[in-house]
């Protein structure tokens, strides 16, 4: 092996969790822009910067999604290779299970927008304290949605599974203190990247509140 592969072997598990939150920002948003699409009439005509809320929007999802991969960088830069068939499926169960997760969020956000004009919110999570009178309501109301939302998840699955079958276990070939060494650095990076914000306090739901709409704040503001 040439000394430039062996260097770039060592920032295979950077590369490796940078795709990772790839995904998670281009199905964010995706969701994002449909709710463009849709309610685009209204926003256009709100008087206000609407573009700027893409921005605003990454700011948020890259919170979300530097949080999700916090437990994949731990599982690929601290766990011993002779672990690393194990860390390899677990990190697998753990990110199909978030992208499933954000996938369904996503799908859930146009019918709540729709009946509250707002994305899911604590108020979308205590209404799962009631499941059989939601899910009986919704049922009546979006067997489309329903339809399409559960391909949808059935087919990411499915690909996301089998397109993963080797996606980390080459990360364990690595040397363990080359791996553990990328650590500290990759820590940092994820941290400023859920505190997303150098001032004396993290970034929070008022910080990307830079509008008058209601509609254009709400557009990009997610993840309950």
């Amino acid at each position: 092996m040439t000394k430039t592969s062996q260097s770039a072997s060592v920032w295979l598990p950077v590369k490796k969790l940078f795709l990772l939150y790839l995904g998670f920002i281009a199905i964010f948003f995706l969701g994002r822009l449909g709710l463009f699409v849709l309610y685009y009439d209204r926003i256009v005509h709100s008087g206000t910067e609407y573009w700027w809320s893409f921005l605003y929007g990454l700011r948020m999802d890259t919170i979300v999604a530097s949080l999700f991969l916090l437990i994949p960088a731990i599982l690929l830069l601290l766990v011993p290779s002779a672990l690393g068939k194990f860390a390899a499926w677990l990190s697998r169960a753990y990110l199909l299970f978030l992208f499933l997760l954000v996938i369904y969020i996503e799908n859930a956000t146009f019918p709540f927008f729709a009946e509250f004009d707002v994305r899911p919110n604590a108020l979308f999570i205590n209404y799962l304290e009631y499941p059989k009178e939601v899910l009986g309501n919704i049922w009546a109301s979006y067997k489309p949605q329903i339809f399409i939302s559960t391909l949808m998840l059935i087919a990411f699955g499915i690909w996301f599974w089998r397109k993963t079958q080797g996606f980390f276990i080459e990360v364990y070939k690595i040397a363990y203190w080359k791996r553990a060494a990328l650590f500290l650095p990759v820590f940092i990076i994820l941290f400023i990247g859920v505190r997303s914000s150098f001032k004396h306090r993290p970034a929070n739901i008022s910080d990307a509140t830079y509008t008058n709409s209601h509609l254009v704040n709400k557009q990009y503001l997610g993840h309950p």
